[in-house]
């Protein structure tokens, strides 16, 4: 159990997804849980009564150790604003925004800062949360934060330089997947008298599969396709059209998720001007 006052300001989708997942943990005594939000209404419906509801994101600040800011990436500088007179050096920072760099948040705050990308299949107890640290959190600090993010995900820490391409990987795949399949359902309609819907579930239960293949018995992608696709058969006509139109697209939509992430950064750097 963490002996720390731990507080999330913004309850959206994100925001509550934490919340839940910490209040859930056993990591964390829900009493020692609080939130604050702009939109009141949002908080009707809070699973565990043992939560706090902060009256602002001031007072929650003064009260919690670890501050969990999970608003959209334009709106941080005016949170930080807000509760920089309740900020010493014992609290610690963490931000789940997008494109904003922790070099951007010590221009305000110069104690303990981290930047958190959780993804949407924490929700499962799944996935890959990304991580990174300024030079004053402490191998204890991260310690704690890594053992509540564990609980809801595998953590992983890397570059913060490598945030950007790598959330295209956790963050944002799980979105990019469904939209690939979501294709795949749609042309395999064009070619049977089966509704979507039967076509969905037998893809996402395909899918299913796939992964334990990959989770369970240690397939790679390789593998698989080695396993699947015999000389000469259907399946291995449908790779070599897949190897050969799908990397144009892959790099397509990476160009586009880079050049979208960087013209947000430009636009937060605009808000932390040196």
């Amino acid at each position: 159990m963490i002996n720390k006052k731990l507080g999330i300001i913004g309850y959206g989708s994100m925001g509550s997804m934490l919340l839940n997942g910490f209040a859930d943990s056993n990591m964390i005594k829900p009493s020692d849980i609080m939130v604050s939000t702009r939109t009141k209404e949002k908080l009707i419906n809070l699973k565990n009564n043992r939560i706090t509801i902060c009256s602002s994101n001031a007072e929650l600040t003064q009260k919690c150790d670890l501050i969990f800011i999970c608003v959209k990436p334009l709106e941080v500088k005016n949170i930080l604003d807000e509760i920089l007179k309740e900020l010493n050096q014992d609290k610690h920072i963490i931000s789940i925004a997008g494109s904003l760099t922790i070099s951007n948040i010590e221009k305000i705050y110069s104690g303990k800062i981290s930047r958190v990308l959780p993804t949407l299949i924490s929700e499962v107890k799944a996935g890959v949360t990304l991580i990174c640290h300024n030079s004053q959190v402490l191998s204890a600090d991260k310690e704690i934060l890594e053992r509540l993010l564990n609980t809801m995900s595998n953590v992983k820490e890397i570059p913060e330089s490598e945030f950007e391409l790598v959330s295209d990987l956790t963050s944002y795949a799980p979105g990019l997947i469904a939209s690939i399949f979501r294709e795949y359902v749609n042309s395999a309609a064009l070619h049977t008298s089966m509704s979507k819907k039967e076509i969905t579930g037998i893809v996402t239960q395909t899918l299913a599969g796939t992964v334990k293949l990959f989770c369970e018995k240690n397939f790679d992608f390789d593998t698989t396709i080695k396993r699947v696709a015999t000389k000469g058969g259907a399946t291995e006509a449908g790779v070599r059209v897949l190897e050969d139109k799908l990397p144009e697209v892959f790099n397509a939509m990476f160009n586009q998720t880079l050049e979208r992430q960087e013209a947000r950064k430009q636009k937060i750097d605009e808000q932390f001007p040196d």
